[in-house]
């Protein structure tokens, strides 16, 4: 292959990558769905069963930086991105699967309750249609426990940052 035809095919796929980023916006939950979810399913489901905090450091089981590893994945992230998928996954690790266990039968996922019917207004999360506080609907909203709210409303408030970029 000529030096001149390596560099064009070099350059559009430098030019594809950039316009794919452009795509998700700042979403990185529509990130993680279409560039990684492939092979590595539900980006939370992937995070407990497959990574590990160890001394603040968020790695996979054999001891290998995620950020480190992010930066070349898949043609490598930026560094924005690598640090937003870095802490997206490490808030997974962290938190319980409520959502899944509580919400996902009528709801899908998180990201698609953040996207459509969710919103922030005056810094509160709020129904989108509704307009009332997110924390007042789950005290009376399908079968979340009293005990469940707090942690189910950070993890919300976190996805809709997410999927918002916020």
């Amino acid at each position: 292959m000529t030096a001149p035809r390596r560099f064009r095919m070099a350059a559009l796929a430098l030019l594809s990558f950039v316009a794919a980023g452009s795509a998700y916006g700042d979403d990185l939950h529509k990130l993680w769905d279409q560039r990684c979810g492939g092979c590595h399913g539900h980006a939370g489901t992937f995070s407990r069963n497959t990574l590990l905090l160890v001394d603040g450091h968020l790695g996979d089981r054999k001891g290998r930086d995620v950020e480190a590893f992010l930066k070349s994945h898949n043609g490598g992230y930026s560094p924005e991105v690598v640090a937003g998928i870095a802490s997206m996954l490490r808030a997974q690790v962290e938190t319980p699967d409520l959502f899944r266990r509580l919400c996902a039968q009528c709801h899908e996922t998180a990201a698609v309750v953040a996207r459509t019917l969710l919103s922030v207004e005056d810094g509160v999360l709020v129904g989108r249609q509704s307009h009332r506080p997110l924390a007042e609907v789950l005290r009376r909203h399908g079968d979340v426990e009293e005990d469940q709210q707090g942690p189910l409303l950070e993890t919300l408030t976190r996805v809709e940052r997410e999927v918002h970029h916020r």
